[in-house]
């Protein structure tokens, strides 16, 4: 199955309509029912990345007309990766007086779920697609 693979940076999150915002809210407003929601880590390939040693990301399986859909989601940016968007705005603030950088990135891959397929079987290809983006962003990622 397709990957849709996208991220959307901001090299200022200042005012209101000017921040990263949850896919949790704006997936069901389009009308999509998120089935389960959880968060989950992945081990990096290659040592070296990231000092937390892995990809902590939200996971989401959702339907809308009988389509099925396995999402990931994380933010992305100084340094850090967050799943929680209450923390992920605390540290732009924090980041914001201390470090006087709020860029940050969300990164979102979906993929659509076969009428078969299990969802064990779509975990195996999108967990390694999320471990290579992730470690790919490192490197265009302030």
């Amino acid at each position: 199955n397709p990957v849709n693979f996208y991220t959307a940076f901001y090299e200022y999150q200042r005012k209101a309509g000017d921040f990263i915002h949850s896919p949790k809210l704006c997936l069901p407003g389009s009308g999509w029912f998120i089935e389960k929601n959880g968060v989950r880590n992945l081990p990096y390939l290659e040592k070296g990345h990231n000092a937390s040693g892995g990809l902590k990301f939200n996971e989401l399986v959702m339907n809308k007309n009988d389509v099925r859909q396995l999402a990931y989601y994380w933010y992305q940016g100084r340094g850090r990766n967050f799943t929680n968007e209450f923390a992920a705005k605390f540290y732009m603030v924090w980041d914001g007086v201390w470090r006087r950088r709020t860029d940050g990135a969300l990164v979102r891959l979906i993929m659509p779920l076969g009428r078969n397929e299990s969802l064990q079987d779509a975990r195996r290809t999108l967990d390694s697609f999320a471990v290579e983006v992730a470690q790919e962003l490192e490197n265009y990622l302030p």
